[in-house]
């Protein structure tokens, strides 16, 4: 009873039905606990993982909890991946994407070992297969010497056809390898987007803006060009979300990310840190630069109409910067930034400060 209410789960959570697959799972995962059945209770957390991610519950964050407890190493290594997957699934939906790579990462590297131990058992089937024909082959031209020329034609072609039938199984072999290799490679390109980019802007995330922003600031000192950072801090966005919406809040985001494109220069980055938050780093310039560039930028962001946002409401931004000097880290500088900021907010907001 309960092994037929998890198999009726999993299959209609594959059909997309998400509310009936939620129901049979939480009614099998008691009965497969008390069987003891590590795999079909890996199975109904599975379900639970993608039914709870799909309707965006609140519980998503402890079923992530309970579902990795139940990663269990005494699992099939394909029943580990397909948890894993879905535990991936909902760490991404809940924007924690450092962790989502890492349980991709461990998916993909059991995968990985559950397709060579097919590889190696197939393999091995082959070579008992090959020996047994051997042997057969070896057997009849021992009686070849006593039996007609028609039984050694025969023995000689079971031999041809076993060899046929082995260079096949090799061909299917490779076949298998290079679709592995081709997925393989294709994963971690997912992998790499979805642990270097933010998912609503398209911009850098807050690993990825840091990480450039460092190795701006060793290069400036290296090379003694000047260097800005600059925090960018949306002004009443909270009071946007609560008026006209998260949807409308969303869009504000992105078309702070379109305007950098036709505001910043080349070289220049902008990552967002989290929120209404952006990182911006600057190679290359100075503080006196900085009034022009807050200019382009809050007249390119002023003029991207925005959906659900009263055209005589446009957005404004403080921008708080600060210029890399030797020996000061990257936390000491945006801690310098986000001063400057707090003073260009203190001013009224719609303003920049350098400090």
């Amino acid at each position: 009873m309960a092994a037929a209410l998890t198999s009726a789960s999993e299959a209609l959570s594959e059909t997309g039905d998400a509310n009936a697959a939620l129901a049979m799972a939480r009614e099998a995962l008691p009965l497969m606990q008390k069987q003891g059945n590590v795999g079909r209770i890996a199975a109904c957390h599975a379900v639970l993982l993608q039914a709870l991610t799909v309707l965006k519950a609140d519980s998503l964050g402890a079923e992530i909890v309970a579902a990795s407890a139940a990663d269990d190493p005494n699992l099939t290594l394909s029943r580990r991946a397909q948890l894993l997957d879905a535990i991936a699934q909902a760490l991404a939906a809940q924007g924690r994407h450092a962790e989502a790579y890492q349980e991709l990462q461990r998916a993909n590297t059991l995968r990985a070992q559950s397709l060579d131990r097919q590889r190696v058992t197939v393999m091995l089937r082959l070579q008992a297969r090959y020996e047994d024909a051997r042997r057969g082959a070896e057997t009849a031209e021992l009686r070849r010497r006593s039996e007609t020329a028609q039984l050694a034609l025969q023995a000689r072609e079971a031999g041809q056809r076993t060899l046929w039938i082995a260079l096949c199984a090799a061909c299917l072999l490779l076949l298998g390898a290079l679709v592995v290799l081709a997925f393989g490679a294709r994963h971690r390109r997912q992998l790499s987007r979805l642990a270097m980019r933010d998912e609503l802007t398209g911009l850098p995330n807050r690993r990825a803006i840091r990480s450039e922003a460092q190795q701006q600031i060793e290069q400036a000192l290296r090379s003694q060009i000047p260097c800005m950072l600059a925090l960018i801090d949306l002004d009443h966005f909270k009071l946007i979300n609560d008026v006209h919406g998260h949807a409308t809040g969303d869009a504000v985001l992105k078309a702070l990310a379109s305007a950098s494109k036709l505001a910043l220069r080349t070289q220049d980055r902008l990552g967002r840190l989290g929120g209404e938050e952006f990182l911006l780093v600057l190679p290359g310039c100075n503080a006196e630069e900085i009034p022009a560039l807050f200019a382009r930028l809050r007249s390119a962001v002023a003029a991207i109409q925005i959906p659900g946002l009263p055209a005589d409401q446009p957005v404004r931004f403080c921008m708080g910067a600060v210029s890399v000097t030797a020996a000061t880290g990257l936390d000491v500088l945006l801690s310098q930034a986000d001063l400057a900021l707090y003073a260009a907010k203190t001013a009224g907001r719609d303003q920049w400060a350098v400090c």
